[in-house]
Order: C-alpha cells, then structure tokens, then sequence
C-alpha cells in the first residue's frame, strides 16, 4: 500500500514520485497544452505568443543559479479514490507534467550514475513487490494513446539508449499513427523539444540541475477528498481561474429591480427552481446552490452561443437592456422543460440512448460530462422550449442528436456532424419563420441567411449535412416501417446512420425499399455474428472462416503490423478474429464488402472462396521461399489461408480465440518448429503475441489443441511438447513429424490452387 500524501503538506518531487506512488490525470482533465505553441516539429518557434515550457525551465534555471533553497510551485489538488491509492490530479496537471517530462530528458542528459538512477526512481515505479513494477508514475487516463505514448517515451526514449534527439522519435516503430491525432501527445513532444534546446544550451548542467528539481522543488498537496468535489474544483479552476460565485449571487441580479406587485411571484419561482435542484441534488452536495449554477450557465450558454459556461454568465444578469420579468419568465421556461426532460431520461427510449453515448448509466442531467450537457443537453433543452407540446418530435430529435455525437466521435462519420451552435441558429431560422418542430429535423435550406458558426463547420454545407440526401430515404422508409428501421438505427454498430446500408443497396439497384434494406442488413448481422458468436461459427463453420480471411486478404480491414503494447520491435500480427465494433467500422466499409452483402446466403460462401483464392494466387502467398526472402507477412497470410481452407475441408470452425494478436517473429527462423531443419512451410509456426513479455505462444492445452486452433499444426506433429524456446522444442520434434505436415500441406495447396 502506497504511503498518502497529506492534505495541506508540501511535497519535493523526490518524496511525491517515491516509494508506489502514481501520479493519474483523469478523464475529466483536458489535454496537456503548455508545449503546444512551442512545437513546429523542428523546435523553432512561429509566431507572437508566449511560449510557456521555456519559460518555466528559464525560471528554475534562474532559480537554481540563484542558489535557491528551496521554491513551492504553489498548489495542486487532488484525491484518491474508494479501494484505490493513486492519486488523482484535479488541478496541476500542467505543472507536474512539464516537471515529470523535464525528469525524463534531465536522466538522458546525466552522466552520474548516482544521479541516473534517482531519476529513475522518480520517472518508474521500482519496488520489486509492486505490481507497478516499472510503470511510469505519472498515467494519462484522458485517452488510451496518450497513456501509451507516455509509457512507451519513458521506456523507449527516456530511459533506452538509441535515439538521438526528440525529432527522430517519429521515426521510431513504436511511435503509432494515433499519436498524430491526440493533441496532448503532440504537446509533450513540443516540450520535450523545448526542454531539449534549454538543457543542450547549458551542458555539464543536468547532474546539479536533476539534484534541485528532485529535492528542492516543492509542491502543496491539497486533498478534495472525492471525485466529486475534484470535478467541482476542476470546473471552477480551469473554466474561471477562482470559485464560481453562489446562486445567491445571482438571485438580487433577477429579483433586485422587480417592483413589489412582482417580488413575491418572482420569489416562488425561484423558490420552485431551488426546491427541484434540492430534491435533485447529487451525491454529496448539501445544498441547491451547484445545480442552479449549472443551469444558469447552460442558460447563458444557449442565449450568448459559447462553449463554456463561466463567471461570464454573472455579467450576462447584469445587463442593463435586460427585461427582468421578461427574463426570469424565460429562464423558467427553460427550467420546466428541463424537469420533462429528467423525467424522459427516465424512459428506456432515452436512457438506452444515453448509455450508449456516455458508456454509463445516467439518471439526472448533471452526471452528464460538461461536453455531453454542451451538445446533448444545450440544443435538447432549447428544442423543447421552442417546441413545448411535441413528445413525439422530442424523441425523434433526441435520436437525431445521438445520430451527430456518433458523426463526431466515430472519426469515418465525422464530416458529418453540425456544431451544437449550428443546431441553436437551424432551430431559431424555424421558429422566425414560425415553423413546426418537425421542420427542424427535416432542415435543409440552403439559402437561409444564418451566420454559422464556422470552429467545425468551415464550409457552409451544415443545412445539407444536418438533413443529407441520405436522410431523406430513411424518412421516407419510416412511413411505413418505422419501428424496424428505428430498430435497425439502433443497432450499435450504426449509431443512427444507415448510410453504408443505403449505399450497398444502391449499389446493386435503381432504389431503395425496406426488403432490400433488410436483406443486406441481415446479410451484416449473419456475418458479424459468426465471428463473435461461438454458436453461430460453430453452425456456420465454412462461412465463420472464410469471411475472416475475405476481410484480411480482400477487403484488406485488418493489417498485419506492429502488435499495440508489445514492447519488442520483433514481433508484427494481426487481429485475425477480431468482431467489428462501431469504432473500427469504417474499415470495413469498402466496395468489397458492399458486393459481398449483395450477394444471397447460398452464393456467400462461393462467392469468397472465388475471391479469396485469387488474391492468394496473384499475390502468390502460397509461393515457398527460403526464410531469407519470405516475410512474416506472407508467412501469416499463407498461413491463416491454409489453416482456413484445411479447417473447411473439415468443417470445423476455427477458433474465434481473440485476446491476443495472431502473430509471427520479424526473423523468420524464429518461426521455425525445429531448428536442426531449414525453413518451409511445413517446419513454420504462427502463434499469439503475448504483450506483457513480448513472445509469441501457442495453443497447446485444453480446446485449444484441437484442429480448431489458430496456432496448431496442421497436421503430424506432437504439439503437446512444444516451448516458447526454440531450442526446447526441436530436442522433441522429428524429421518425420515434418514431413508428414509437409504431405498435408502440399495438398492443401494444391486443392487451393486448383491443381
């Protein structure tokens, strides 16, 4: 158990990165930005800004220089979960980031060995009896690729030799493609270049200047004591700079200039407003006074149009022009549709929906994050003011804004989606030209003179993208089948959008009806359904299969590459089994998987063998080569093609077997089954990455070592004594097992290629 920090205590470094202690910025943290203006990928600076990270070494140079005893860097807050000891930083996060980064390129620049190894000690957990042995003491929990890149810069960049400078690290195999997108990712590197023009302008520096960030930089802790008042203090840090000013506040500004006949009916309905957010409290709060400030804000948000609701809104109350009763009646509008609209979150229609967005279960509007109430709530609430009376339109455009968070989050969809405030303005164009609720969701003018707001939609194609040509032929589809194209909308792999599912149609015919539809979407569902269902492969073994080899060698969905986590540069594989989920859909989405949903059940089957043998033969993956001049991913192409065609042959479906990456060693004579023999394919083996120790195992016990297994021999060999070690496993396998495995092998490839 890892010793806590104590509230109000100052902390050195040395003592905060010690012992078991993890550092965890939460999901509810933004990204790292203080790097972002000083990255322009050669480490020069562009522009008239203020460039943060040099600025801070600068200042613990001088303060170093200065031979300072010690210096606190002011304040940071946290807390620590129920059953769990790492410590969550609410406020802070840039600070500790930059020093935890600067730790990083001070360990690269040491020649102490003394000195190295405190380092070390701050950068990664090191007690041997740790089951975070090794792991960075700072974790990123805002995304996935953010915690991997900062695991992978410690282990790969900080702490290995090789690398020369932080330019190349884009270069290196481990630095994916996904770090190009995360924004945070992008931030560390720009002060990590930063970091590294201040520490190569001052050499023989970095020994002395490790010893004063470790011990004589101090930091107060000052524990929030839950996740709750965390993200309160989050808000009120990062979104004003100090505490939000109470409701009571902001009560004199709406009531204070009422005359008397108004006061005392103005008092009740604040009284009913404080009375509702007191009986819809969340845990923890004692009083009314957060959620009338959230609902102040969001008030403000939808009437000013801007992304964050902060002291700004006082300034809003406390305008002149302001018609107070005319306001406060306005504000209570808002207020009562809000109350419907808790009591819809309520019904299944709702809650389903919302679950699937915020992946939990959420039963009051303010356990929703602040960016689903800005482009969830705001627009919902602001709908159903315009459009009081209308249950039915509420719920159709609660769908349609489900539809445009997936556009935005699923990044295959995401030129579709219309900024929240592009939806206010649709809405308020309807109601000036005093139109029904309905004519929101079916809005598709043009020409309509509105002034979009232009953060995400730089074009000005937001009335054709928020009501496409697309969407046209699912309404008219609905007059007559709605309940099962809402149903077909539901599915969550489509999230609102059957545009792939129109599109295939309609690549196979002059239009649109609702058997068509359902006949490719079935066609979807069946094969989707053989490679995640056990059952389902097990009663379509053929089709289970061959679909997953049409997916890795025709629509080309899945590649083989680097394993993600596998820390070694020598191992690449593929997710052979893998089911499709909503995020990875768009690679399946191609024009072969549209012709093969447009073919019947009885020609699917036909259909992909045809296909499939024909990329095996004119990529000649079946062509045997000295290990010398095959590649692992032919090796794993022909390999999988065999297993698949050998296990139809049987009828058997192969395993659906998914933890790990189906893989092969970059030098081939590590695929090898004995090494007294030369390479072939007969004396080759594939198996699964296993990431934690970055070898490749393979099935030996249970079901697994069955003919369904991936990684089994084909045929003739006594897998039951194999090793990870090659050498261990050659001592037990004959020349005879081998050549046995190259009889069935070669018939295999003869059935394959039609000889």
């Amino acid at each position: 158990m890892t010793k806590k920090l104590n509230s109000s205590k100052e902390y050195s470094l040395s003592e905060i990165f010690s012992e078991d202690m993890v550092i965890v910025i939460p999901d509810m943290q933004r990204d790292y930005c203080w790097g972002s203006e000083a990255w322009s990928g050669d480490g020069t600076n562009k522009g008239n800004y203020r460039e943060l990270v040099s600025g801070f070494i600068d200042n613990l140079i001088e303060l170093k220089e200065a031979k300072s005893e010690t210096a606190t860097l002011g304040l940071i807050y946290g807390y620590y979960e129920d059953k769990n000891d790492e410590v969550y930083l609410c406020d802070g996060q840039q600070r500790i980031t930059t020093l935890y980064l600067l730790l990083g390129m001070l360990y690269r620049n040491a020649s102490e060995q003394n000195t190295k190894q405190r380092i070390k000690n701050s950068l990664i957990c090191g007690e041997p009896e740790s089951p975070r042995l090794k792991s960075p003491r700072l974790k990123y929990a805002i995304r996935e690729s953010t915690l991997n890149f900062l695991e992978d810069v410690v282990h790969e960049f900080f702490l290995k030799e090789g690398i020369a400078s932080v330019k190349d690290i884009k270069g290196q195999d481990w630095y994916f493609n996904e770090y190009e997108q995360d924004p945070s990712v992008q931030s560390m590197l720009g002060a990590l270049t930063s970091i590294e023009k201040k520490l190569n302008d001052k050499p023989n520096f970095a020994d002395c200047f490790a010893g004063f960030i470790l011990e004589k930089i101090n930091v107060i802790f000052y524990d929030m004591g839950s996740k709750e008042n965390g993200e309160e203090t989050f808000v009120i840090i990062n979104t004003t700079g100090e505490p939000l000013s109470g409701s009571e506040n902001i009560k004199p500004l709406l009531l204070g200039e009422l005359n008397e006949e108004n006061i005392k009916t103005y008092s009740a309905v604040w009284e009913k407003w404080e009375h509702w957010f007191w009986n819809n409290r969340l845990a923890g709060e004692e009083t009314a006074d957060n959620g009338l400030e959230d609902f102040f804000g969001w008030y403000w948000q939808i009437k000013e149009g801007v992304d964050i609701a902060d002291k700004k809104s006082m300034q809003y109350f406390k305008r002149k022009d302001l018609d107070k009763v005319a306001l406060v009646d306005d504000i209570d509008k808002y207020f009562e549709q809000l109350k419907k609209l808790s009591e819809y979150i309520g019904n299944d229609s709702y809650r389903s929906l919302l679950k699937r967005i915020c992946n939990k279960d959420i039963e009051k509007v303010r356990q929703l994050t602040k960016d689903e109430q800005t482009r969830l709530l705001l627009p919902m609430l602001h709908y159903m003011v315009c459009f009081p009376n209308d249950k039915e339109a509420h719920r159709l455009f609660f769908r349609r804004l489900r539809k445009n968070w997936f556009d935005d989050l699923l990044s295959y969809r995401q030129g579709n989606a219309v900024d929240w405030r592009n939806i206010l303005k649709i809405i308020d164009c309807v109601v000036d030209k005093k139109g029904k609720a309905d004519d929101v969701l079916t809005f598709n003018d043009t020409n309509a003179k509105i002034k979009w707001h232009k953060e995400k939609d730089a074009d000005n194609n937001v009335a054709e993208r928020w009501f496409s040509e697309w969407d046209k032929l699912v309404r008219e589809l609905k007059l007559k089948n709605k309940a099962d194209i809402e149903a077909r909308e539901d599915d969550e792999l489509f999230e609102g959008d059957l545009t792939f599912l129109l599109e295939t149609v309609l690549s196979n015919s002059a239009d649109v009806d609702f058997n068509k539809l359902q006949a490719v979407y079935d066609r979807h569902c069946k094969l989707q359904n053989v490679i995640k269902d056990e059952d389902d492969a097990k009663a379509n073994p053929q089709l289970s299969n061959l679909f997953r080899l049409f997916r890795l060698l025709v629509i080309k969905c899945n590649n083989i590459e680097k394993i993600k986590r596998v820390r070694l540069d020598v191992i690449e594989g593929v997710f052979f089994s893998e089911p499709t989920t909503r995020e990875s859909l768009g690679n399946l989405f191609k024009l072969e998987y549209k012709v093969l949903l447009n073919k019947t059940d009885s020609d699917l089957i036909s259909y992909m063998d045809e296909q499939v043998k024909s990329k095996v033969k004119g990529e000649g993956l079946l062509e045997e080569k000295p290990s010398e001049k095959i590649t692992h991913e032919q090796l794993i192409k022909a390999w999988l093609t065999m297993k698949v065609f050998d296990a139809n042959k049987k009828n058997i479906s192969l395993s659906l077997f998914v933890k790990d990456g189906f893989a092969a060693y970059r030098d081939m004579k590590k695929n090898r089954i004995s090494e007294k023999l030369d390479f072939s394919f007969a004396n080759a083996i594939c198996g699964y990455a296993v990431k934690q120790y970055s070898y490749i195992d393979y099935e030996r016990d249970g079901d697994f070592a069955k003919p369904k297994g991936l990684s089994t021999p084909l045929a003739g060999i006594d897998f039951s004594h194999w090793d990870k070690d090659i050498d261990k496993r050659s001592a037990v396998i004959t020349a005879e097992e081998i050549a046995e495995n190259r009889r069935v092998i070669d018939e295999i490839i003869k059935e394959i290629k039609g000889e």
